[in-house]
């Protein structure tokens, strides 16, 4: 494993979070991936993750349920969020919790890598 650059993946859509993590391991960064806001939740207490991607719109925990309880156990872990929906104020939550940024979908690679590499080096 990269260290200090490992980032869990988490998305319902299966196709995102492969896309997303190839892109990810391309540039240097491992990936660890997980499908919904639940395994999200668990994956980042299991796992040494450097950052989280995460969807908002999910079965099971959204994409802010998860946050909070990732930000529960690991206050100072970076976590962006993308969404392809605009729900505004589930957005708002999202900033209240703590989110570092909110990304829409299509996600532009160049700006998340840079989000993450930021994010990364601030908290080393």
């Amino acid at each position: 494993m990269t260290e200090g650059r490992c980032v869990l993946v988490v998305d319902d859509d299966h196709g995102m979070v492969d896309t997303l993590s190839d892109i990810l391991v391309l540039n240097g960064w491992d990936a660890v991936r997980a499908y919904d806001g639940a395994e999200g939740v668990v994956c980042s207490s299991e796992r040494d993750v450097n950052a989280v991607v995460m969807d908002v719109k999910m079965p099971r925990l959204n994409g802010v349920q998860a946050l909070r309880a990732i930000k529960g156990r690991a206050p100072a872990l970076p976590v962006i969020l993308i969404t392809a929906v605009a729900d505004d104020e589930l957005l708002a939550e999202a900033n209240r919790e703590g989110a570092l940024a909110i990304l829409r979908k299509p996600i532009d690679p160049d700006v998340l890598l840079g989000m993450l590499d930021g994010a990364v080096r601030k908290s080393a």
